[in-house]
């Protein structure tokens, strides 16, 4: 029996299309072999996204001992490394033996596909099959290998058919969905695609162009040809089926896994290992996999001939290596019942009953839908192939019609299957956030993390941190909450005390550029993006804590600090509130003894008291705010009063600073103009005669004053807006201004003409530093 070895696995993500079936090989590999995984979850190097830049420090982890080899899916690793820079990264994870899929690595055995004559077969079917010339090719990004040797099976078909490069129909793209974002104004111009096909160099790019260009009006494969390259599980749920290149995925990782158990014992492999593509062909392209089936020779059978049926069918799917003896023996029950069906015409096929059971027992094959196609597509045309009477021909027909009949009903109720466990795990991991946001200590993430993990059929996770040691949710070892004293070397990963014969899945806890250390999740049953979802999480609750901390030891912990701004504070006339960056109320000074409030209750957060409309407004304050000396005057945001039936304009935000600079939260001022019109700037009812103001047209004036909208004033006064804005026309004519500001400026100088303007600047004080309600 071979020893059991631990596998470490550098991958750039782990909810990728592409990704998903790397993981699936692995996972074939170790039910057969005994291997378990530790995933390193990183980014793609040199990212041009900088927030991924800080993920990748994750991959060094790899190289610890107690991980005995090492499998690098380079292809998207070096997605933005030429090939130079490529050998020259991975040369730091030698002399551990190491596997590259995707991209050849210097003296590093590698899995690589022919891209070059997978593109080609693409290229060349569209030009011979569909007679078209004007073909569009979106690349991957410059440097990535893949991409440059799709680009060379283009040009090779091109040449080979006597068509001329034109490279204006060259888009470049970056291998991701939404690559159509660079490219499509360059493919549709003036309302018109400047081609007839359009070649991708992966299925992901070819499934966002064909979103976006369905969006404009251009559907496939009426106004275009599309096809893409990997052949990734969606490629053929789309409308319509996307015709493609099968890249072996599965098989690659199965494949990495054997080279590297025979690495690790010593055996030699060879440097290049390539892996055969096989063009899809569906819809997409203009035609269909599936040809009609002809009678082609009359034959008795016999038990010869059922084996030769079987193995024909059989060797159609020979690279499916972790099914491989399931469709053998499914192939075998399928033809001896369709046999007993024919021998007796029955009205109930048991041919069907068994069938309907082999759909439900298969039911977690990747391309389940592709393979039982091609299954029963081929055992239809082979069986025909022996009967010549028309009675036979038209009952296995129809036999086979309700067996695709019964595989899209089984299908659906598949693909609805798993559209419910995303809608409960969407509403899972919801849950789960809601309570680390509210965490405010690192015992309390960790009995978050105890609690609430389990669910997602996580047994066990470790939060590893640089400096508080680590945070264990561990079904037995319950009284292990937090261990700052649990020492072990951190290229350990874990205690070897902690490490199990399971996989891992291993992921940096990071926020923005915040590195807190990483995150070990014991592998559950629920789909890899669980683990970013929740490492995610865990990073934000970090960094929360850590926040709070800091502006705790700015302001509450330094007494004298505490001290000095609250006797400021209290002698300036308005409300002076302090928050984190979501608004959470950290400090407010007693300025009137006023109290923010809701039903009695003090308030937690300014988000409670601020109108919806305004709330996009604070979202926008942490990019608005840039340094110290920024100042934002009535920034556009209000505070509704505890009656909820007027507006408090916030006179001013400004920003709360940690010793690094960083913005850490915000200082609100916010000034209730009311109580000061009432006492200083409204005239007495002497000015409202002289102006000839009536009393409707007075009450207006007092909400102008206030600096209400005309839509609140309507509101206040019970009127239409129109009725408003005729009173707001008379009084301007009245005082013989055009608009609010002179109409104040008027009122003011009534003011100070009458009292003087000392005593009406001394009023305006008096009001001010008033402290009584």
């Amino acid at each position: 029996m071979e020893d059991k070895y631990r596998f470490g696995i550098l991958i750039n993500n782990v909810d990728g299309r592409y990704q998903n079936l790397i993981l699936k090989g692995f996972e074939e590999y170790s039910k057969t072999h005994p291997i378990n995984f530790s995933f390193f979850i990183g980014r793609s190097i040199n990212s041009p996204n900088e927030a991924e830049l800080f993920y990748n420090s994750i991959y060094n982890l790899s190289k610890s001992d107690n991980i005995d080899g090492i499998i690098s899916i380079s292809g998207s690793i070096g997605n933005y490394l030429n090939l130079s820079d490529l050998n020259q990264y991975f040369s730091i994870f030698k002399p551990k033996p190491m596997v590259s899929i995707g991209a050849v690595i210097d003296g590093i055995p590698s899995i690589v596909t022919d891209n070059t004559g997978g593109m080609f077969q693409v290229v060349d079917h569209i030009i011979n099959s569909h007679g078209i010339d004007r073909i569009g090719f979106i690349t991957g990004s410059d440097t990535n290998l893949e991409s440059i040797e799709r680009y060379e099976g283009y040009i090779k078909a091109l040449n080979k058919n006597n068509i001329k490069l034109n490279k204006d129909l060259v888009f470049k793209g970056d291998f991701s969905y939404n690559s159509y974002r660079f490219i499509i104004d360059k493919i549709v111009v003036n309302n018109n695609l400047i081609c007839d096909a359009l070649v991708c160099s992966n299925d992901e790019m070819a499934l966002g162009i064909t979103n976006e260009l369905y969006r404009m009006g251009f559907k496939s494969p009426k106004d275009y040809l599309i096809t893409g390259f990997d052949n990734i599980l969606d490629s053929n749920y789309t409308t319509p089926p996307l015709t493609t290149v099968h890249q072996p995925l599965i098989d690659q990782a199965y494949t990495a896994c054997s080279l590297l158990n025979k690495i690790i014992n010593k055996l030699n492999v060879p440097m290049i290992n390539k892996i055969d593509t096989r063009l899809i062909i569906r819809e997409s392209c203009g035609c269909n996999e599936f040809r009609p089936i002809y009678n082609r020779k009359n034959k008795d059978i016999d038990n010869l001939d059922r084996n030769i049926i079987i193995e024909t069918i059989k060797n159609e799917f020979i690279n499916e290596k972790g099914i491989i003896d399931e469709i053998t023996k499914l192939v075998s029950n399928l033809i001896d019942n369709i046999l007993l069906d024919i021998h007796s015409f029955r009205k109930e096929p048991i041919f069907l009953y068994a069938l309907s059971d082999w759909l439900s027992i298969t039911e977690r094959w990747n391309y389940y839908f592709d393979i039982w196609y091609k299954i029963l597509n081929k055992c239809q045309s082979v069986i025909l192939d022996y009967f010549h009477n028309i009675q036979e021909k038209n009952y296995i027909n129809e036999l086979f019609k309700r067996g695709y009949s019964e595989l899209v009903l089984k299908n659906t109720k598949n693909l609805s299957k798993k559209l419910n466990n995303t809608e409960i795990l969407v509403y899972m991991l919801r849950e789960v956030t809601d309570k680390l946001n509210l965490c405010s200590s690192f015992e309390e993430i960790s009995s978050v993390i105890q609690q609430e993990f389990v669910k997602f059929d996580i047994k066990n996770s470790y939060l590893v941190l640089h400096k508080n040691g680590v945070l264990i949710n561990d079904n037995n070892f319950a009284n292990m909450v937090l261990h700052p004293n649990y020492n072990f070397n951190a290229m350990d990963i874990l205690p070897h005390t902690l490490t199990r014969h399971v996989d891992y899945f291993i992921l940096p806890l990071l926020y923005t550029t915040h590195h807190y250390g990483y995150i070990v999740f014991e592998k559950s049953s629920f789909e890899a993006i669980v683990y970013e979802s929740l490492s995610k999480e865990v990073s934000k609750a970090l960094f929360n804590i850590c926040k709070n901390k800091q502006i705790e030891n700015r302001i509450y912990n330094l007494e004298g600090n505490k001290s000095r701004l609250d006797s400021i504070f209290e002698m300036i006339p308005m409300l002076i509130i302090d928050t984190d960056l979501n608004t959470t109320i950290l400090y407010k000074n007693n300025y009137q003894n006023s109290e923010l409030t809701r039903k009695g209750e003090s308030i937690k957060t300014l988000r409670a008291v601020i109108p919806k409309d305004d709330l996009l407004v604070v979202e926008s304050l942490k990019w608005k705010i840039k340094d110290k000396n920024t100042k934002l005057s009535y920034p556009g945001i209000r505070i509704i009063d505890e009656n909820n039936n007027r507006y408090i304009s916030v006179a001013q935000i400004s920003g709360l600073f940690n010793d690094n600079e960083e913005l850490t939260g915000f200082r609100w001022f916010i000034f209730d103009s009311i109580p000061l019109i009432k006492d200083t700037v409204l005239p007495d009812s002497s000015f409202y005669i002289e102006k000839n103001i009536s009393k409707r047209e007075k009450d207006v004036i007092k909400y102008i004053l206030q600096g209400q909208s005309i839509k609140n004033i309507a509101s206040e006064l019970f009127i239409s807006e129109s009725t408003v804005k005729g009173h707001m026309s008379r009084i301007y004519s009245k005082f013989k201004v055009s608009n609010k500001t002179e109409l104040v400026y008027e009122i003011q100088k009534y003011q100070v003409d009458k009292h003087g303007y000392s005593n009406y600047l001394f009023s305006v004080m008096n009001s001010l530093l008033s402290i009584e309600k």
